[in-house]
């Protein structure tokens, strides 16, 4: 007897690129920050999404005065058919 299977989110099981948007360089540039499981961005992960803000801080020489609500609006997480901005995913970081 075959079991139906039920067609899960298409996140889930799948590893995503989380990319910065850069807009105030001479050239706007995505960045690849880090990796993360579809499962993890679904479930809203806050823990991963602080230690990404975090990255970026620490990649760009950003200090205290650059709010971390700026960098978690330039965060995107990329997929087959374009970038996705993570805030679709997330209330707040």
């Amino acid at each position: 007897m075959m079991k139906k299977v039920e067609k899960k989110n298409n996140m889930m099981g799948k590893v995503y690129n989380i990319l910065f948007y850069n807009g105030d360089g001479i050239v706007p540039t995505y960045y690849v920050i880090d990796s993360v499981d579809g499962i993890a961005i679904k479930d809203g992960n806050k823990n991963k999404l602080i230690n990404i803000v975090q990255k970026v801080r620490e990649i760009f020489h950003l200090g205290d005065d650059f709010p971390d609500n700026r960098i978690y609006e330039s965060l995107f997480i990329l997929e087959e058919n374009g970038i996705i901005p993570v805030e679709t995913f997330h209330n707040t970081c």
